[in-house]
């Protein structure tokens, strides 16, 4: 079915203007029109003829474009893949993580590291929302020089850094570790007014 392109109708966007074409259409031997939802920078000319989609389920046309006629339907399969793979990948990313944790209660070696420094981690907007203490040990047997990363802390925690700080490694890796910042005291997030 073809219709033709009557007036635009546009409207701001984030960045410019979007447009949608009004169409025209004949239907049953009656002039119809309508204009679809969806916007874009892309601007008809009026006069235009344009290819319409009709679904067999007697609704509106709309144009016959990827866009109008497959987005509308795919945009919340697209929306739960996306989901579902980020879903995946923390899920996987926690379960190594326990499995490393894991081999290295059964066949860690403990080594002392020296304290180096606190970070901060922060946000896209610069704001801080989390530390980490940085160490760093001279593997004597291969003259190398490794440096670790504890997990995030909620609070700045310089003022009660040790000297030392024990990392957990596998001995045939010591990229494979984990600090231990139980002696670090714990945030307390909530105090009970008095």
């Amino acid at each position: 079915m073809e219709g033709t392109v009557i007036d635009i109708v546009s409207k701001a966007g984030d960045k410019n203007t979007v447009y949608a074409p009004v169409v025209e259409y004949q239907k049953d031997w009656q002039m119809m029109e309508f204009t679809p939802n969806i916007y874009s920078s892309f601007r008809h000319n009026i006069g235009e003829k344009v290819e319409l989609y009709v679904p067999n389920d007697g609704k509106d046309p709309v144009l016959n474009s990827f866009m109008h006629v497959w987005f509308p339907s795919l945009f919340p399969s697209i929306f739960g893949v996306v989901f579902g793979l980020i879903a995946f990948f923390t899920i996987g990313s926690k379960i190594k993580k326990d499995k490393l944790y894991k081999k290295l209660e059964e066949s860690g070696q403990i080594i002392k590291t020296d304290s180096l420094a606190v970070e901060e981690l922060r946000t896209e907007k610069g704001g801080v929302y989390a530390y980490v203490i940085r160490s760093q040990w001279l593997n004597s047997a291969d003259n190398k020089v490794y440096a670790f990363k504890s997990e995030p802390i909620s609070y700045d925690p310089t003022m009660y850094l040790p000297e030392m700080i024990d990392v957990t490694i596998l001995p045939q890796d010591p990229k494979s570790y984990k600090m231990d910042i139980t002696k670090i005291p714990k945030a307390v997030d909530d105090v009970a007014a008095a």
